[in-house]
């Protein structure tokens, strides 16, 4: 008769991202309401110095009661090109999973400046949180070239 094997914690496959996950690297998930009955999710670094002006939260999930409806959006801001890649991909599938919860997202709006390779990355990555395919965008981001992430030939 076999031994039980120990259970190794690093195993266990999560099927969300959650903000301790994401505050293990450097991000931190910011939650308030603008005007009322606007409730704003921000994802953002979580040691921005505090003698620099702060910019605006780089990615940010909207849910707005209208007369007749709720309206949840997305709005990515140019400053989040300074994110790294991974923190990139997670924050967006963070605030994808929120969008979900929240009902369907109505837009997302993207800063003019990011590259097109951006963009088609926040496309994919929020087809990824629809799907709540978590297991398979960890497998993904372990691949370092990026591969599975460039529909673009890299320059």
């Amino acid at each position: 008769m076999a031994l039980p094997k120990e259970v190794d914690k690093s195993s266990v496959v999560e099927n969300k991202i959650t903000e301790d996950f994401l505050h293990r690297r450097n991000l931190q998930v910011i939650k308030h309401f603008e005007n009322a009955p606007t409730l704003i999710w921000a994802v953002e670094y979580l040691d921005y110095p505090s003698d620099l002006e702060r910019p605006d939260p780089p990615i940010v999930l909207i849910r707005s009661v209208d007369k007749n409806r709720d309206i949840v959006s997305i709005r990515v801001n140019s400053s989040f090109s300074r994110f790294k890649r991974n923190q990139q991909i997670m924050s967006i599938y963070y605030i994808g999973q929120l969008s979900y919860e929240q009902g369907s997202l109505d837009s997302v709006t993207l800063d003019g400046s990011l590259q097109l390779q951006t963009i088609h990355t926040i496309a994919d990555v929020l087809q990824y949180s629809r799907k709540g395919d978590f297991s398979q965008l960890l497998n993904d981001l372990a691949d370092e070239n990026g591969w599975l992430y460039t529909r673009l030939p890299r320059g």
